[in-house]
């Protein structure tokens, strides 16, 4: 992606992992957006989850279309480390951290800092791509924060196209287009926006929330964790 090189003095590092920095400063100014911030870690990663998921209906190419599924929901070790190199650079803020009697983070909160989200918006403003990946990723980022209280680990094992396949159990990952070509949660908001007459080419936004909702529906019928 071109337009990489150049942004690269703002967040650093290679075509890679300058998208992969790139989305998650996207993911957090969505979250901060909509006043969801901080996020916490457990959160965060099923935000990351849904995100590559959906981005399919948006016209972006995923960040990861594979996510380890442990019994505490999806787990995104690479992003985790580079959110601490954030971390460290000053683009992200870190609070409400747990640790055990060994010293391990059992728990931690994220929220994407004033300069975080200067370097979000300056990065965005090199290139119409840029651009257009923040608006989905942050539209994303502002569905799933708006149900995130309801929307737990339990609602993407029962209801969520991916995640809730029996096939794959804990331990294995769930492959939404790596080496297999279907991604079972975009099909069910693409066959959601035939449904209620909303086309994805022209705003994905609104079946996109829509799911969310329906993914959250699931803790107030009594299936929360």
């Amino acid at each position: 992606m071109n337009p990489s090189k150049p942004a690269g003095n703002f967040i650093g590092g290679g075509d890679e992992m300058l998208y992969r920095r790139f989305w998650i400063l996207s993911l957090l100014s969505g979250v901060e957006e909509v006043g969801c911030s901080p996020i916490e870690l457990k959160r965060f990663n099923i935000l990351a989850y849904l995100a590559n998921a959906v981005a399919k209906c948006y016209g972006v190419t995923p960040l990861d279309p594979t996510v380890l599924k442990e019994n505490d929901g999806p787990l995104y070790p690479e992003l985790l480390w580079e959110i601490d190199r954030l971390v460290g650079m000053g683009l992200v803020i870190v609070s409400d951290i747990v640790v055990d009697r060994s010293k391990a983070v059992r728990n931690v909160s994220y929220s994407i800092s004033a300069r975080g989200l200067n370097c979000e918006s300056q990065c965005r403003a090199l290139h119409r791509e840029f651009s257009r990946i923040g608006d989905s990723l942050r539209s994303a980022a502002m569905a799933y924060s708006r149900n995130r209280l309801s929307l737990s680990i339990e609602s993407l094992k029962s209801r969520d196209g991916n995640y809730a396949d029996t096939t794959v159990a804990n331990g294995e990952v769930v492959d939404f287009g790596d080496w297999v070509n279907t991604n079972a949660t975009a099909n069910s908001i693409d066959r959601l926006s035939k449904k209620i007459g909303q086309s994805l080419e022209s705003d994905p936004s609104v079946s996109v929330n829509i799911y969310n909702r329906y993914l959250a529906a699931f803790s107030a019928e009594g299936g929360a964790e």
